[in-house]
């Protein structure tokens, strides 16, 4: 997937290499990627005491988050946060030009906070989870009006590469010309798919879904059941 700036959400206690890894996978060439790390206000020393073996802990963690850090783009920006606050959030978001959010699947507080970025500015969010596997990656998208579709079509023409696959599920039966035309617009080989649109979103949230797929996409805005979308 092509992104420019990314933002990472991440805890600077946790280990970053599982999340750090699958998003250079998905994410191979940003241009540059600013890491938000949360780090617990009593291991702030002008904050509150802490004991040597924390002051130990929290530094070699900080180490750790930058050294995987900088491995993602060739230009990295690691900043370390008491709160993650929206406004602040929202603020770095729009005034860096970034356009995908990415925060670990594990991080609750940070998926909260991304989903809340989705409504505040035109950002994607990826939801990383510990562990991938190796490329190509599919791409489950789901475009069952013609609207969404087309959404769908120009999302994967600006962020999707030659060896992503992608499976586009409609809600209704397209003819070949309307095939033809999806994939002239996104650029990639794109398999459709006649489904219902009810009993679709059911598979989905039980992990029902034949296809497998690394990232679900869904336009915006949507249900929000899928860890990307444009």
């Amino acid at each position: 997937m092509n992104y420019r700036p990314v933002l990472v959400l991440a805890d600077a206690a946790g280990d970053p290499q599982p999340a750090f890894a699958v998003l250079r996978a998905l994410v191979p060439s940003p241009e540059h990627v600013t890491v938000v790390a949360h780090q617990a206000p009593q291991l702030f020393a002008w904050m509150a005491p802490a004991a040597p073996e924390q002051e130990q802990a929290a530094g070699e963690a900080l180490d750790r988050l930058r050294a995987a850090a900088r491995l993602l783009a060739p230009a990295v920006d690691v900043r370390i946060a008491a709160e993650l606050a929206i406004d602040a959030l929202t603020e770095l978001v729009t005034s860096t030009g970034i356009d995908l959010v990415a925060v670990g699947a594990h991080e609750r507080a940070g998926i909260a906070l991304a989903g809340e970025l989705r409504k505040r500015a035109a950002v994607a969010v990826l939801y990383l989870p510990d562990r991938g596997s190796e490329g190509p990656y599919g791409l489950f998208c789901v475009g069952l009006s013609a609207r969404e579709r087309w959404i769908i079509a120009s999302f994967l023409a600006a962020h999707a590469t030659t060896t992503d696959r992608a499976s586009l599920l409609s809600g209704v039966r397209l003819s070949d010309q309307e095939i033809r035309q999806i994939r002239s617009i996104a650029g990639i080989t794109v398999d459709v798919q006649r489904v219902d649109g009810d009993d679709l979103f059911r598979r989905i949230l039980r992990d029902d879904i034949s296809a497998d797929p690394h990232l679900i996409v869904l336009p915006s805005p949507g249900p929000r059941v899928g860890p990307i979308g444009p």
